[in-house]
C-alpha cells in the first residue's frame, strides 16, 4: 500500500494523555502531513470536558515543538445526533487541502468501524497500541483532587505544570464544586439494585426567530442556559409533565390550551453519557408559538433563575447545559 499524503488524527484529547501522542507520533511517521482534529469546539466546560477546545490544541502544539508545518491542529464543533451531518463538516474542511489519499486514525472512544463507515474514500488507519480512547481522564483527574501519581505516568510531563496551574483557576474550582455535587446525587441512588435510568422531559419553544431558555439556577449547570424541563412524576403522562415543568420554570403568560395546541414534534434524545448524573433519556416537545400571537412575557420560577427570549442567531452552544445545543441542531436544523 502507498504512503498517504495525510493521516487524520480525530479525538477530544480531553486531556492530550501519551497515547494520544503515541498516535500522533505514528502518523508522523507514516504520512506525509498530519492533521489533529480536535473534537468539541462548541462545549461548554463541564467534568468530562474542562479544556476548551483551543486550549487542548495548545497542549497539543506543546507535545511536538519540532513538528513544524507537517503537523497541523485545528478544532471542529460537535454535531452529537448526526453522525452524517458532522462527517460532512469534516470532509468539507479536508476538501481544502486538496489531498486525495487520505487516512483517518481515530484516537478516542469511537472505533475504526465508524470511521470506515462514514468515510468509505478514506482508509481507515489503526492506531499503534489499537486501543487510544482516554474517556474518563478528565473525569479521573477531578475524582483524584488532580494529578496523583497513577495520572502524572498517563499524561506527558512537558503537560503536568499546565494543567496543575488550570486546576488552581476559578473556572476549574467550579467544575470541582460541581463533581462534588455529582457525587453526592449518585449517593443517593447508590442502594440501587442497578444503575438508574432517569426519564426526562424538555420543552423547545420556539415564536418566529426566538427561542425560550432559561439560565439554570442550581447544580449541576448552575449558571448555564438550558432548555425548561425536568424529570417526570410518578404516574404523570410525558406531554402533562412537558407543560408543567414549562409553566413552573418559565411562567410562560399563555393558556394551557394554547400551549399544548402548539405542539408540533416531540424526539428522544439518549446519548448514553449526555449527563453526568447517570443514564437520563430526556422527551423534547417542540412547541412553534403561532408568529400572529404576541410574544408572550416569561419569569424564571421553580429550578430557573430566569427565563428569557433568545434569537436564535444570539445563541451560544457554550453556554447551554449538556445536549441542549444538539437538541437545538437536530430538532430546527441550526448549526
Amino acid at each position: 500500500m502507498t504512503r498517504p499524503r495525510l493521516i487524520v488524527c480525530v479525538g477530544r484529547f480531553q486531556p492530550p494523555d501519551r497515547r494520544h501522542l503515541a498516535c500522533i507520533e505514528a502518523a508522523l511517521a507514516a504520512a506525509d502531513e498530519v492533521l489533529v482534529v480536535v473534537g468539541g469546539a462548541d462545549r461548554p466546560r463541564a467534568v468530562p470536558d474542562p479544556w476548551a477546545a483551543d486550549e487542548r490544541a495548545a497542549m497539543l502544539r506543546a507535545c511536538f515543538p519540532k513538528a513544524g508545518a507537517k503537523l497541523a491542529i485545528e478544532t471542529v464543533r460537535d454535531v452529537v445526533y448526526d453522525d452524517e451531518r458532522w462527517a460532512e463538516v469534516l470532509r468539507a474542511r479536508l476538501a481544502q487541502t486538496g489531498a486525495t489519499d487520505i487516512g483517518v486514525m481515530p484516537c478516542g472512544r469511537r472505533g475504526a468501524d465508524v470511521y470506515a463507515a462514514l468515510f468509505p474514500e478514506w482508509r481507515v488507519v489503526a492506531p499503534p497500541d489499537g486501543d487510544t480512547a482516554n474517556e474518563g481522564l478528565a473525569l479521573a483527574i477531578f475524582e483524584a483532587g488532580g494529578l496523583s501519581p497513577a495520572l502524572r505516568a498517563r499524561v506527558p510531563a512537558g503537560l503536568h505544570e499546565i494543567i496543575a496551574c488550570d486546576l488552581a483557576t476559578a473556572p476549574f474550582q467550579e467544575l470541582a464544586a460541581e463533581w462534588a455535587h455529582i457525587v453526592e446525587y449518585r449517593q443517593t441512588w447508590s442502594a440501587a439494585p442497578f444503575p438508574p435510568i432517569f426519564v426526562t422531559v424538555d420543552t423547545l419553544v420556539t415564536h418566529g426567530d426566538a427561542v425560550l431558555l432559561i439560565r439554570r439556577g442550581r447544580r449541576p449547570g448552575l449558571g448555564l442556559g438550558a432548555l425548561p424541563g425536568g424529570f417526570i412524576d410518578r404516574g404523570e403522562y410525558l406531554f402533562d409533565a412537558a407543560l408543567r415543568e414549562l409553566l413552573e420554570e418559565t411562567g410562560i403568560a399563555l393558556p394551557r390550551e394554547v400551549i399544548a395546541a402548539a405542539c408540533v414534534a416531540n424526539r428522544v434524545f439518549d446519548a448514553p453519557y449526555r449527563s453526568l448524573r447517570g443514564r437520563t433519556i430526556t422527551h423534547a416537545f417542540h412547541f412553534d408559538l403561532p408568529p400572529a400571537l404576541e410574544r408572550p412575557s416569561v419569569t424564571g420560577g421553580d429550578d430557573a433563575a430566569d427565563a428569557h427570549w433568545v434569537a436564535l442567531r444570539d445563541i451560544d452552544s457554550r453556554e447551554l447545559f449538556e445536549d441542549h445545543h444538539a437538541i437545538l441542531q437536530v430538532v430546527l436544523g441550526i448549526d
